[in-house]
C-alpha cells in the first residue's frame, strides 16, 4: 500500500443492493433468475395446455382433427421441456414462441370453423403466452388477464346467449386456470429463486461468493465451450486491504472496498461476471476473452502497472494488487506458504491442521487447474488452497520466503516462481529438523518413501508446471548473490525456518540454487 498527497477525486461508494430484488441482481443474476423460474415451470406449461385441448376436444369440437394434432404438439413440447431443461434463455424463449405460434394456428382455423374471429378459442393465444409472462414480470401476466376478459366478454356477445350458455365452464376453466396455476407456480419459483441468489452472493459487497463462482460460472463456461469461445480467468488479491483497516478504521476500508469492487466491475463489464472469493481477493470471469486481451482490459482500467486509488481526506491510498490470470504461480505460492507453516517449528496445531488440509487440496487440484483452466472446481479448491495458506503462515515462514523476498525486490520476478525455485533446495536444507513431520505429510497425502517421495513430488511437480528447476533458468545472474544473501538473514521469515538461516547457510541455498545441485 503507497500513501501520498496527490489528490484523487472519488465518487460516492455505491450502496449495496438488496439481493432479494431481482432488478437489482447483477445482469448475469437477473438473466439466471429467469431462466431457473421457468425451467421447473415449463413441463406443466405444455402438460396443462395439451390436457385443457383434449377436454374441448372430447366435449365441446370432437370433429375437429387439430385440436387433437394441437394436444400431441404439446404435449411433445412438454416432454422436451421435462427431458431437457433449459440451460439458456434462448431455449426458453424458443419453445414458448413454438407454442405460442401453435396457438396462433389453432385460433385462426377454429375461429374459420365455428364463427369467425368472435369465436371463444381466440384467447388460446393469450392463454400460452400468459404463463410465459407471469415468469417474467407479474405486471405483463396481470395486463393479459386484462386482454383475456375483453376477449371472453367479446365472445360471449357475438356468439350470443344460447351458444354462450353451453360453453360457459369450459371457458372459465381455460379463463381461470392458467391464471391461477402461472401465479401459484410463479411466485413459489421465484421466491425459491431469491433464497438461493441470496446465498450466492457475498453481503457485503453483493459480489457473487465462492459458491456463486461455481455456480454461474459454470453456466459461463458451457456457453463459451458451446460458442467455441476463450473465457478467461483473473484472480486479483488486494491484501492491502487489511492495513487500510488498520491504519484509517472500519468505515475507511468499507469504502475503499467500494471503490475497487466498482473498478472491478468495469472491468467485468456488461458480459463478465466478478466473485468475492476471500476478504481481499477476488475472481473475474472475462467470457470471450483470451489471456492477452483480459490482460489489456485490466490495464485499461486499473492502470499499468494495475491499481485501487482512493482519497480519504487529502490523502491518496493506492492499493497494488497481485493478479494473475494462470494458475502456476499463484499456486505454488500457496504450497510455499502451507509447506513452511507446517514446517515452522513455532506451536500452532490449528495453523498446521490447516496447512495439511490446504496442500491436500493443492495436491489434487493445482494440476487439474494447470492442464484444464476451465475446471471451476479445481480453481475453487486452489482459491480455498489459497486462502487456507494466508491463515496457516501465522504459524511462521521460513526460508523459501526470506531467500524470494529479495530476488523479487531486485528482479521483479513472480514471487510464486521464486518460491517454487527455491522450494527443494529448502527442504533439503531443513530435512535433519523436519524429516519426521514430512514423512508424516507424505503418509496423509497419499505419498509413498517418506521424506524422499515427498521431495520427488515437488520436483515433478515443478517440472510438470514448467516451473524452472535452477535460478539461473529463472534468468536471475550471480552478481548479487551477497546483497541477497544478507537481505534473506534480515528477512523478517528467516526466524521462522527450522534450520537457523545465516549468511552462510543463504550463500550456499543461492549457488545450489543456481546450479540445481544438492537434491
Amino acid at each position: 500500500m503507497n500513501t501520498s498527497n496527490t489528490p484523487f477525486r472519488n465518487s460516492a461508494p455505491a450502496a449495496t443492493r438488496a439481493a432479494n430484488d431481482p432488478a437489482h441482481l447483477p445482469q448475469a443474476v437477473r438473466r439466471d433468475w429467469i431462466t431457473h423460474t421457468l425451467r421447473g415451470l415449463e413441463p406443466w406449461i405444455g402438460g396443462s395446455i395439451a390436457l385443457q385441448t383434449a377436454w374441448v376436444a372430447t366435449t365441446v369440437f370432437s370433429a375437429l382433427p387439430l385440436l387433437w394434432l394441437f394436444v400431441g404438439y404439446a404435449a411433445l413440447i412438454a416432454l422436451w421441456c421435462k427431458v431437457r431443461p433449459a440451460h439458456h434463455q434462448a431455449e426458453v424463449f424458443l419453445r414458448g414462441a413454438a407454442l405460442v405460434a401453435g396457438a396462433y394456428v389453432l385460433h385462426t382455423h377454429i375461429a374459420a370453423e365455428v364463427g369467425g374471429p368472435g369465436s371463444p378459442f381466440f384467447f388460446w393465444l393469450s392463454i400460452t403466452v400468459l404463463y410465459y409472462a407471469f415468469m417474467l414480470k407479474p405486471a405483463w401476466g396481470l395486463a393479459l388477464v386484462a386482454l383475456a376478459a375483453l376477449e371472453f366478454a367479446a365472445s360471449a356477445w357475438l356468439l350470443g346467449r344460447a351458444q354462450w350458455s353451453a360453453l360457459a365452464a369450459p371457458l372459465g376453466f381455460l379463463a381461470i386456470f392458467p391464471v391461477v396455476v402461472a401465479m401459484r407456480f410463479g411466485v413459489a419459483m421465484r421466491k425459491s429463486d431469491d433464497a438461493i441468489e441470496h446465498s450466492l452472493l457475498d453481503a457485503s459487497t453483493a459480489l457473487y461468493n465462492m459458491q456463486g463462482l461455481l455456480h454461474h460460472g459454470q453456466q459461463m463456461l458451457d456457453s463459451c465451450a458451446h460458442d467455441r469461445k476463450p473465457l478467461s480467468m483473473v484472480v486479483i488479491d488486494c491484501a492491502d486491504l487489511h492495513e487500510i483497516r488498520t491504519i484509517y478504521g472500519r468505515d475507511t476500508a468499507r469504502r475503499v472496498l467500494a471503490r475497487v469492487v466498482r473498478k472491478l466491475n468495469a472491468v467485468a463489464g456488461d458480459r463478465g461476471l466478478v466473485a468475492r472469493t476471500a476478504p481481499t481477493r477476488f475472481t473475474v470471469l472475462l467470457p470471450g476473452m483470451t489471456r492477452e486481451k483480459a490482460c489489456q482490459t485490466i490495464e485499461r482500467c486499473l492502470g499499468a502497472p494495475a491499481r485501487f486509488e482512493y482519497d480519504e481526506r487529502g490523502c491518496d491510498i493506492v492499493i497494488v494488487p497481485d493478479f494473475v490470470v494462470d494458475p502456476v504461480r499463484p499456486g505454488m505460492d500457496a504450497l510455499a506458504h502451507c509447506l513452511e507453516a507446517y514446517c515452522a517449528p513455532t506451536w500452532h496445531p490449528m495453523a498446521e491442521g490447516i496447512a495439511v488440509e490446504g496442500m491436500r487440496l493443492i495436491r489434487e487440484a493445482l494440476p487439474r487447474a494447470y492442464h484444464h483452466g476451465p475446471d471451476l472446481e479445481a480453481r475453487a479448491m486452489m482459491q480455498a488452497a489459497s486462502a487456507m495458506g494466508a491463515v496457516a503462515f501465522q504459524k511462521g515462514l521460513g526460508a523459501i520466503h526470506s531467500l524470494s523476498h529479495p530476488i523479487g525486490a531486485l528482479y521483479d520476478t513472480h514471487h510464486g516462481l521464486t518460491n517454487a525455485v527455491f522450494m527443494p533446495y529448502v527442504l533439503v536444507f531443513n530435512r535433519h529438523m523436519i524429516e519426521d513431520k514430512i514423512q508424516r505429510l507424505a503418509a496423509w497425502l497419499g505419498i509413498a518413501g517418506g521424506f524422499k517421495g515427498f521431495l520427488d513430488w515437488i520436483i515433478a511437480l515443478r517440472a510438470e508446471l514448467g516451473v524452472p528447476h535452477t535460478l539461473k533458468g529463472l534468468g536471475i545472474p550471480t552478481d548479487h548473490f551477497d546483497e541477497i544473501a544478507a537481505k534473506a538473514v534480515d528477512d523478517p521469515t528467516a526466524p521462522g525456518n527450522p534450520e537457523p538461516l545465516d549468511l552462510a547457510a543463504a550463500n550456499r541455498l543461492l549457488a545450489e540454487a543456481y546450479a540445481g545441485v544438492g537434491l
